[in-house]
C-alpha cells in the first residue's frame, strides 16, 4: 500500500596589513572572531493534530481518502524528530465481474526524522505499523479482511506560522497493494518553543554585547597642611 499525503512544515576575500598596522600591547589584545551560526528557532517541538484529504488506489479499486492525525516531535538544532499515529477513511472501490471489492479504512503509527532545510521548511522520512481493512462481495457472498504491514515513506512539511503547518506526504505499506495520495492536510501545533525569544525566520541569533566594565573613580588630591 503505497500513500502520498498533502498535508494541513563567492569568492573569498582576503585582506593583508603591514606589520606597523598590527595592535601593539598598548593597544591591548586582539578582538575575538566571532562565527555566526545558524539558528533554528524549536517552533517544530511540541504536540499537533490535523485532517487529511487524498486519493487512493487499490488495483483496480480508486477513491477518496481523509482522516485525521495526532503526533509529537523534539526538536535538537536542525534535527526533528517524532510520533505520530494517523487513521483514513476510505472511498477506494470497483466493480467488476458482477462484483465489488474496496478499501474502507488504514491507519498507521510511525515514527519519523526530518533535517530543517531552513527554520520553516522540514524534509523527513518515516516508517512504523499501518493496518488497512478491505471488503468484496459478489452476489449473495460477501468477506472482510484486515491486513498489518510495515509502512515507510518521505515527506515534507512548511510552517505557515509557529501554530499551522502543511504537508506533502508519501507512504508505501509493504506489501498491500494498494496506493493512496493525500493532497491537503491542515495541521495545528502547540509547539515548546514558540515565544521563546526566537530570532526572526534566516537570521542568525544576535550575541550580546559585553558591558563595559566601571572606570574606577580618581582620588581624591590631598591638600598640605598649613605649618
Amino acid at each position: 500500500m503505497r500513500t502520498l499525503r498533502a498535508r494541513v512544515a563567492g569568492p573569498t576575500v582576503g585582506v593583508a596589513a603591514p606589520a606597523t598596522a598590527l595592535p601593539g600591547p598598548a593597544d591591548g589584545p586582539p578582538g575575538r572572531a566571532d562565527f555566526a551560526r545558524p539558528y533554528q528557532p524549536p517552533i517544530w517541538q511540541g504536540a499537533y493534530a490535523g485532517l487529511h484529504l487524498g486519493w487512493g488506489e487499490a488495483d483496480p479499486a480508486d477513491g477518496f481518502v481523509g482522516g485525521f492525525q495526532a503526533a509529537y516531535n523534539w526538536q535538537s538544532g536542525q534535527i526533528v524528530y517524532g510520533l505520530e499515529a494517523d487513521v483514513s477513511f476510505a472511498d477506494i472501490d470497483a466493480r467488476f465481474m458482477g462484483g465489488n471489492v474496496s478499501v474502507d479504512w488504514l491507519g498507521t503509527v510511525r515514527g519519523r526524522v526530518g533535517y530543517l532545510l531552513s527554520p520553516r521548511i522540514l524534509a523527513y522520512g518515516t516508517a512504523g505499523f499501518g493496518i488497512a481493512k478491505a471488503s468484496a462481495s459478489f452476489g449473495p457472498f460477501s468477506d472482510s479482511d484486515t491486513e498489518s504491514d510495515f509502512v515507510y515513506g518521505l515527506g515534507i512539511e512548511g510552517k505557515i506560522n509557529p501554530s499551522m503547518s502543511l504537508r506533502l506526504e508519501y507512504l508505501a505499506f509493504g506489501d498491500l497493494d494498494v496506493e493512496v495520495r493525500d493532497f491537503t492536510t491542515l495541521a495545528l501545533s502547540e509547539a515548546d518553543g514558540a515565544g521563546d525569544g526566537a530570532a526572526p525566520t534566516g537570521e542568525a541569533a544576535p550575541e550580546r554585547e559585553p558591558e563595559p566594565e566601571p572606570e574606577p573613580e580618581p582620588e581624591p588630591e590631598q591638600k598640605p597642611e598649613p605649618e
